[in-house]
């Protein structure tokens, strides 16, 4: 549903409706899950997802980011995706053209001498994806093969390599390794960082199975790189191949978790306290970091967690899952978010505005202040055109930035007073006046660069004495305000 706006005197942007009779029965935006609001810049057309206390819009916690691209297939497609809609119909094919396959196989569990294929390196990502193929064997390239047949590269075996400074170590062991299975052709001290010159080279692989949970919620039995050895070692059987990693059971029920309790956990964020029963071989590092198994892949120590700033951060080092992805995984699993207390209704309790003058006294614009009952303050500026009556919502072009500057000018014209005090906002500025103390301060208040017309800087600079009173949450503002004085 496409709808106009109507904004009201106080800067409150709604749908547009026939009259007040409608809306005093109904919120129109209450019927839907997802408003968003187009704005433009005049150059430039996006979609506001979230709600800034002065429009309607809304979306599902984690749907889109606060501004998007003013582009309805994306918003379409987001949508599907976040509530899993997608239906993909098949596509017409010529079966007569489609050769038959074989029986299904796939790489066991086992030893296997192999050749490195493919090497890739993601250097934002620190690590290397690399394919290797069995020369020797039953499976013998097996991933080769099947690449010839499909054109895809799935049937090679796949596994990481970081090379982030925590890793550094692990990832000196792998190169060892090409060293002693190829000597003379390798060097691990003279690595050069060119990860093609692996590629060629013969390696001993361990491969061990696991179980996983797919994206449906039920158990799926896949391969891992176990241990990594030489060609030699591999041919004289002088290793062993570890039992099949089995999930958890509270991960075996994912699958009977109901629907809507996923939906409701998409809506709210996990804490660390709601994903802890499901953590396996969870253990406490240096810094805080928690390591533990990771629901995405089942690996059983590459999980890394940590809270800052009262997020919580997840990344799985093996498979590379990040946040969202681990998150859903755990809430398969039944992780779901405590029941926090129905936020108090949002109310008003003080909304009124500062008039900013020019030096000649006349009203240049308006610093609208909302306070609301949970704390939160709002500030809006906003100018009158003269012409058409029409309020606008933000500076007028090349407008000074000074508080009182009427009255500044008028002391410096009649010599009333040497001295200015500065302060952090409008009230304190008002109430010095009150009390008979010229006063004045930035229109944005405590910042670290405040910006100054010319006009702000000559007249702070006709007065001999300049004093800075900050508010006493913040004695770092004095430092901050050198530009003011």
């Amino acid at each position: 549903m496409l709808h106009h706006i109507d904004r009201d005197d106080n800067g409150y942007i709604k749908a547009k409706t026939s009259g007040k009779m409608l809306d005093n029965q109904l919120t129109l935006e209450g019927l839907f899950s997802i408003v968003l609001l187009c704005e433009t810049d005049g150059k430039e057309h996006w979609f506001t997802t979230q709600s800034d206390g002065f429009t309607t819009a809304k979306s599902p916690m984690e749907m889109f980011p606060q501004k998007i691209d003013n582009d309805l297939k994306l918003v379409d497609k987001t949508i599907r995706e976040y509530y899993e809609l997608e239906v993909k119909l098949m596509k017409k094919i010529n079966w007569g053209e489609v050769e038959e396959a074989q029986n299904f196989t796939r790489i066991c569990a086992g030893g296997y001498v192999c050749r490195v294929v493919k090497v890739e390196d993601d250097p934002q990502k620190e690590y290397l994806k690399i394919w290797c193929d069995p020369v020797e064997g039953e499976f013998k390239d097996f991933g080769t093969n099947a690449e010839q047949r499909t054109g895809q590269d799935w049937n090679y075996i796949r596994f990481y390599r970081s090379y982030k400074s925590t890793a550094l170590n692990f990832f000196k062991a792998w190169l060892s390794a090409l060293e002693k299975s190829n000597p003379g052709k390798f060097s691990a001290n003279k690595f050069d960082s060119d990860e093609s010159k692996m590629v060629g080279l013969r390696v001993g692989l361990v491969i061990a199975d696991e179980e996983y949970l797919k994206q449906d919620g039920k158990k799926g039995l896949r391969t891992y790189v176990h241990k990594v050895l030489t060609p030699d070692e591999i041919r004289a059987g002088k290793f062993r191949v570890p039992d099949m990693k089995l999930l958890p059971p509270s991960a075996a029920s994912a699958s009977a978790a109901p629907e809507a309790d996923l939906m409701t956990a998409r809506s709210n964020k996990l804490t660390f306290a709601d994903i802890q029963p499901f953590l396996t071989n969870a253990k406490r590092r240096n810094g805080g970091q928690i390591e533990a198994g990771c629901p995405v892949c089942g690996d059983d120590h590459h999980l890394y967690i940590k809270e800052e700033n009262g997020k919580l951060l997840c990344y799985c080092q093996k498979c590379n899952a990040k946040g969202p992805e681990i998150f859903k995984a755990f809430r398969r699993m039944g992780a779901k978010p405590a029941e926090q207390p129905e936020p108090e209704p949002l109310k008003i309790v003080e909304n009124y505005s500062h008039v900013y003058k020019n030096p000649d006294g006349s009203v240049a614009y308006y610093k609208q202040r909302i306070k609301y009952n949970n704390g939160k303050k709002k500030f809006t500026f906003y100018w009158i055109n003269t012409e058409t009556g029409e309020k606008i919502y933000s500076k007028p072009e090349g407008c000074n930035n000074l508080y009182n500057l009427n009255l500044l000018e008028t002391a410096i014209r009649e010599h009333t007073t040497d001295t200015v005090y500065i302060v952090e906002g409008e009230k304190c500025a008002d109430a010095m006046v009150k009390n008979g103390l010229l006063a004045t301060t930035a229109n944005t208040g405590a910042q670290k660069n405040i910006k100054l017309s010319a006009i702000d800087k000559q007249i702070l600079n006709a007065f001999v004495t300049r004093i800075v009173i900050p508010d006493n949450d913040d004695k770092a503002w004095i430092t901050q305000q050198h530009s003011l004085t």
